[in-house]
């Protein structure tokens, strides 16, 4: 049996570890979110096991803020090596223009402290990480000084998934990506935010539960459809009806 959290599933001493990064990036005054599995688990509830700590920067800014961890954080050293779940079979990152920081020190890494930060550019997810109304903070209780790092919130972090699932970076498709990455990410928020095993419909009726439609709340409208389409059906498949329906809503909306 599943079990179902009202708080962050980890406890604030991890939290606070794994953010060190952040709190040094946080000094350089570069914007940025936390994305991936800390955003997953640390304000939205859901268990998982924690990779890179991922931080989203706008794209001109990915060099400053490899520059600026690197000179307070020395221990932490530029690799070429990516998750599997960013490689496609041929090697072709699905983050092209990522850059991917490891720990190398010979000193014992910090408690809780991420064995690797990947600094991804905002575009790649489809993000603007200036936009406040798009993200949000940490629930209480926090240390202090986490209390400006910030996190998309839930229909900021479902349009990201599903607006980089039709629209991969550079127009490639990954499949590794898509399916070990986003479409997990997806299933995860949807299922811990439902909160129902058994699925996001009643049986009875085959109406999206209440909580299953709070899910579609807030997301951009050409993502609605692709959203409720997955919850009744548990497919994450782009079918061209699908694709069609984006491009009505994009050609709708003014310029």
């Amino acid at each position: 049996m599943l079990h179902f959290y009202n708080k962050p599933p980890v406890s604030a001493e991890e939290i606070h570890g794994r953010l060190g990064p952040a709190r040094v990036l946080e000094s350089s005054g570069i914007p940025f979110v936390i994305f991936g599995e800390d955003a997953l688990a640390f304000v939205h509830f859901v268990p998982t096991v924690l990779f890179d700590l991922t931080i989203l920067v706008p794209c001109d800014l990915v060099q400053a803020a490899v520059e600026h961890l690197q000179k307070e954080l020395p221990q932490y050293q530029v690799t070429q090596e990516r998750s599997y779940q960013l490689l496609n079979d041929d090697g072709v990152c699905a983050l092209p223009r990522a850059m991917r920081l490891q720990w190398a020190g010979a000193i014992e890494k910090p408690n809780h402290a991420p064995e690797a930060i990947l600094i991804v550019p905002q575009s790649h997810f489809h993000f603007d990480v200036r936009d406040e109304t798009r993200s949000r903070g940490l629930i209480p209780p926090f240390d202090p000084s986490d209390s400006r790092i910030r996190f998309p919130t839930m229909p900021a972090l479902l349009d990201a998934i599903i607006d980089t699932m039709f629209e991969p970076v550079d127009g490639v498709s990954h499949l590794e990506f898509r399916t070990s990455y986003l479409s997990v990410f997806l299933s995860y928020l949807v299922l811990y935010n439902v909160r129902d095993e058994d699925g996001a419909t009643d049986p009875d009726t085959e109406e999206l539960l209440p909580a299953a439609k709070a899910l579609l709340e807030g997301l951009k409208p050409g993502n609605i459809t692709y959203l409720d389409t997955f919850m009744r059906t548990g497919s994450t498949r782009m079918t061209p009806e699908l694709r069609a329906g984006r491009e009505r809503h994009r050609l709708s909306q003014p310029l």
